[in-house]
């Protein structure tokens, strides 16, 4: 997979990352070039001629940039300067710097058959990204972020994290180089095509190393537990058989931006 992206950015926006101190900030929106390799592997036990029990896994392991890496390496080695760096200290490809990193993510669900068309659905998901020589950070569109209506629901998308930041000034697109994310929802029949859920999510994103200019973004062992953002509520579903439009709502339980005794 090949992806170019070049910044264009509102020149508001422009002036606010200008003000930051906040070099992984910078580096996100910067333009960049990944040349990534993808492998995928998906287990699926559902069988749609019978309502039973089953289990989904899927695995995602992505490298990108390292390839490229190498050849610039090999050829240097070989005829010296053939490839430079810019004054950021990276290679580029045709004059933008590439990202070169290594990425997995998880996903595992099971669906508890119940009496009638209930059920209760348990996921968990996990994953780490390690950016590498060429380029500082992960890119924008390859970090983790949590929030949102396919994470944790009683928050905006990547408003949450990492850890217990907390910005008020810098308060969206918060993401990171990891993730933790649970889920638990009972679904029942309320009327023909209408049904509804309860849900409970819990997650949230760290950095694997610690950043001044974000105090509390990094994942340590001692203190991850009481980052864990908790958000729970109720939806409803119209099932259409072939769609689903699906209704939301979710207050938070437990906010780590916020300090334990408050």
């Amino acid at each position: 997979v090949i992806n170019f992206v070049k910044v264009n950015l509102d020149p508001s926006f422009k002036t606010l990352l200008d003000q930051t101190q906040n070099q992984f900030i910078k580096y996100s929106f910067s333009n960049h070039l990944t040349t990534s390799t993808r492998y995928s592997f998906t287990y699926n036990q559902q069988d749609l001629k019978k309502q039973k029990s089953f289990s989904f896994f899927r695995i995602n392991l992505e490298s990108s940039g390292n390839i490229l890496r190498g050849l610039y390496n090999l050829s240097n080695s070989i005829t010296p300067n053939t490839f430079v760096k810019d004054n950021q200290d990276r290679y580029t490809f045709l004059n933008i710097a590439y990202s070169q990193y290594l990425r997995s993510d998880f996903d595992y669900r099971y669906y508890f058959h119940l009496k009638g068309n209930a059920k209760t659905v348990l996921r968990f998901a996990a994953g780490v990204g390690k950016p590498l020589a060429n380029f500082k950070v992960l890119p924008f569109e390859r970090s983790f972020f949590s929030g949102g209506p396919n994470g944790l629901r009683a928050w905006q998308s990547r408003t949450i994290g990492p850890g217990s930041y907390t910005n008020q000034k810098f308060s969206y697109d918060r993401f990171g180089d990891g993730q933790l994310e649970a889920n638990i929802e009972h679904r029942f029949k309320i009327f023909k095509m209408l049904n509804g859920a309860f849900f409970i999510d819990a997650g949230n994103v760290w950095l694997q190393k610690p950043d001044a200019s974000r105090p509390g973004g990094d994942f340590k062992l001692d203190r991850f537990y009481k980052e864990i953002a908790v958000g729970t509520g109720f939806g409803l579903r119209m099932d259409f058989n072939f769609f689903i439009i699906r209704l939301d709502w979710g207050i938070k339980a437990h906010d780590p931006q916020f300090s334990e005794n408050k």
